[in-house]
């Protein structure tokens, strides 16, 4: 379970990538870093500095890796009722695509000791 610190950290992501989606970007690190910035230095959090780090390049990350660009964009912190998810997506064949992205460590979950040295 996160801690509120990982918690304020995730919505800020989120936040990050709807606001690249809604504007129909994806994203360079740059401009990521750049609204990471503004972000966290409008809406701070403890230890803001590593906060603003983590939530950027998970952002860059989520870009990079997971984006596809034939799904769009339909809403972020969407409540549905028995909970909350992070992104919402639909596909062109009409499904709906709910994309949790995770901010907590979970080093201690790892088994190889190696991974996590």
């Amino acid at each position: 379970m996160a801690n509120l610190r990982d918690q304020l950290i995730g919505q800020r992501a989120h936040a990050l990538i709807a606001a690249h989606a809604r504007a129909g970007i994806v994203p360079e690190p740059r401009q990521v870093w750049v609204a990471a910035a503004r972000l966290f230095k409008a809406s701070p959090v403890i230890q803001n500095a590593s906060a603003r780090q983590r939530a950027a390049c998970a952002v860059s990350a989520y870009w990079k890796v997971f984006h596809r660009c034939d799904w769009s964009f339909a809403g972020a912190e969407v409540e549905l009722g028995t909970g909350r998810v992070d992104l919402v997506w639909t596909t062109p064949e009409d499904l709906v695509v709910i994309d949790e992205v995770k901010m907590a460590g979970h080093a201690d979950l790892v088994d190889d000791a190696e991974t996590v040295a």
